[in-house]
């Protein structure tokens, strides 16, 4: 691709939009599945549970999870159109037990304690205020709720020729320092690898991380 292409690719990638949004969904579906799969298992059980999902692209993913896994509810947060309209028609089915809102990239359209648990795959890397967003995650959690992020290895991720147009990408040290400071208490980080297709006749091996987090306990008041 010629450096106008990759620049298209990488704004498609943060903020999916029409056909070209659609097809670029598409391939994310097949190339993200493992690794969804993968941050949805450190959040288990999820039984009975609530979840959030932060940017849920095209939702292709959701009525596998809610089969396999039964929560009692599922709420997800887009910043794209085309991935709300998207992620509701491919889960008409499921409307009894599925929600999909607008966000505005930094306040959560959710009320306070309310959520069991927190999942967020891929999308970091476009959050342009990351502290804010994870103090609205904890704000959101329940007491001993659970976040689960997925992200590509930073040093995979830096290979990557879109990466330098409108990405931030996070080692662990760096996102431990951020969970810590907006609540979260930081509990582990599974390195990954797989294969994923780079095109139709190639696959280039990912490396990915699924770091895991819960509400800090308050500090107890004093006397």
């Amino acid at each position: 691709m010629d450096e106008a292409e990759v620049r298209s690719l990488a704004a498609q990638l943060g903020h999916p939009v029409g056909e070209e949004g659609l097809k670029v969904a598409e391939a994310m579906d097949r190339t993200n599945r493992n690794m969804i799969r993968t941050a949805i298992r450190a959040l288990l059980p999820l039984e009975g549970k609530t979840i959030l999902e932060i940017g849920h692209g095209s939702g292709a993913h959701i009525d596998e999870m809610i089969q396999e896994h039964t929560p009692a509810a599922y709420t997800g947060l887009e910043v794209s159109q085309t991935m709300h309209d998207q992620a509701r028609k491919l889960n008409a089915i499921r409307a009894s037990q599925t929600n999909f809102l607008f966000y505005d990239g930094t306040r959560l359209p959710v009320s306070d304690a309310s959520v069991d648990r927190v999942l967020t795959v891929n999308s970091i890397y476009f959050w342009k205020e990351p502290g804010k967003l994870l103090g609205e995650i904890a704000r959101v959690l329940k007491p001993d709720g659970i976040l689960s992020i997925g992200i590509g290895e930073k040093q995979f991720m830096q290979t990557l020729p879109v990466v330098q147009y409108g990405f931030t990408t996070y080692d662990r040290n760096e996102l431990e320092s951020l969970l810590e400071a907006a609540g979260l208490q930081f509990l582990e980080m599974q390195s990954h690898q797989e294969e994923v297709e780079k095109n139709a006749a190639e696959f280039i091996t990912r490396r990915f991380e699924v770091a895991t987090a819960r509400k800090a306990k308050a500090a107890p008041a004093p006397g």
